[in-house]
């Protein structure tokens, strides 16, 4: 399906793979729900209520075996160097993710880092909000809350949001933001929180 949505916008700027961003490279088992709530196929396995019967939960409908990749053999195999903005939105995974980019995020390769936080897809892989935060401050990453407006909120080192976005960017660099460059960016976060409905299937 993301195939099918990206030929029909006629993105001739989009690649899409067959992988998924772990801390290794290694075969995984990906779990999957029902098509109509296939944004929450992940690699663990959450339980979640049924949104027209909240007595029940969504059973899982199969499971696949899926190449993982981390992101720093990914572009090192491709000769990308840099990343000027990466959303990252894996349902759990965030901590394997991060620790599989664990290069780029040491040498400050990643710009902008967008990352989703949802209690119930953590739960499902056994990991917590805070150690996707302090993984990126060990990293020299400070992470912002999205305003309503698009904007950099306050620095947030931990969540218990049910579902939210957050944007990290290496710390020093908040204090250089430019008006103008921060004007620039605002646009990007929207469009990109706005479109957490669209998710990426392996």
């Amino acid at each position: 399906k993301l195939r099918e949505g990206v030929l029909s916008m006629g993105a001739t700027n989009v690649t899409c793979l067959r992988k998924a961003a772990f801390s290794e490279n290694a075969s995984l088992q990906f779990n999957e729900f029902p098509e109509r709530y296939s944004s929450w196929n992940s690699l663990g396995r959450p339980a979640m209520e049924d949104p027209e019967e909240p007595s029940r939960l969504v059973p899982l409908m199969r499971s696949v075996n899926v190449e993982a990749v981390t992101i720093d053999s990914f572009c090192e195999e491709r000769g990308i160097d840099t990343i000027d903005y990466l959303k990252l939105d894996v349902e759990g995974a965030e901590i394997f993710a991060l620790q599989g980019a664990e290069r780029l995020l040491e040498r400050k390769a990643i710009r902008l880092l967008q990352f989703e936080i949802s209690q119930k897809m953590l739960e499902g892989l056994g990991t917590k909000a805070g150690e996707v935060f302090d993984y990126l401050a060990s990293m020299g990453y400070a992470c912002h809350a999205i305003t309503e407006d698009g904007e950099l909120g306050e620095i947030v080192t931990d969540s218990d949001a049910f579902y939210e976005n957050y944007i990290a960017l290496p710390a020093p660099a908040r204090s250089r933001l430019s008006d103008s460059w921060e004007n620039s960016l605002s646009p990007l976060i929207r469009s990109a929180v706005g479109s957490f409905d669209v998710k990426s299937r392996v």
